[in-house]
Order: C-alpha cells, then sequence, then structure tokens
C-alpha cells in the first residue's frame, strides 16, 4: 500500500447493475510508512490505519474534517476501496500506483 495511488474509476449501481467511470484527472492518495497520508484532496496531511482487510483514513484539518472506512482489496495491481457503509448500493474506488 505504501506508495501514491490516483483515482482512475468509480464504480456505481442504480441498485441492479453497477458497473466503472473512468475518472479524468482523479486525486491522489501518497500512503506513508509512518501512517501517514497525503493527498490533493484534502488541505492538510491525514493519517491511516490498517485492520486486516479495513483502512480508516482521518484528516482534521483546521478548514475541513473527514474520516471514512473501506474494505480494499488489490486487483490487478490496482488498490480498490469499497464502501459499504455510506452506499447502500455498493460504491468502489480504483486507484492505480503511480511511479514517482
Amino acid at each position: 500500500m505504501i506508495g501514491k495511488w490516483q483515482l482512475i474509476e468509480v464504480y456505481g449501481s442504480d441498485g441492479a447493475n453497477g458497473q466503472w467511470s473512468t475518472v479524468s484527472n482523479g486525486y491522489f492518495f501518497q500512503f506513508n510508512e509512518n501512517m501517514s497520508i497525503d493527498s490533493d484532496h484534502f488541505v492538510c496531511s491525514g493519517i491511516y490505519t490498517l485492520n486486516n482487510q479495513n483502512i480508516n483514513l482521518l484528516f482534521d484539518c483546521s478548514a475541513e474534517y473527514y474520516s471514512a472506512s473501506f474494505e480494499f482489496s488489490f486487483e490487478n495491481n490496482n488498490l480498490i476501496f469499497w464502501d459499504g457503509i455510506n452506499c447502500d448500493e455498493g460504491c468502489g474506488y480504483k486507484f492505480e500506483k503511480i511511479n514517482l
């Protein structure tokens, strides 16, 4: 998981059929060894924790607060986040590793 990952696709469903849609210029997450996380989606650095196949993200910026939990997996060298808590129909986020 360590490294920089850019959002390339999102998964959505209308309740019956789900599909992946391409994202142009998606935001990135930079996962660091010290459990900190950087992103161009937030104005400050955050932290992440791993628990089995779950990841928790926390950005506690002075101007905004973001906390989320996802189930994650790796498929075809991509990092997939699944949001089963805030999304009843199944929402997914597919990230591609960026070589620095």
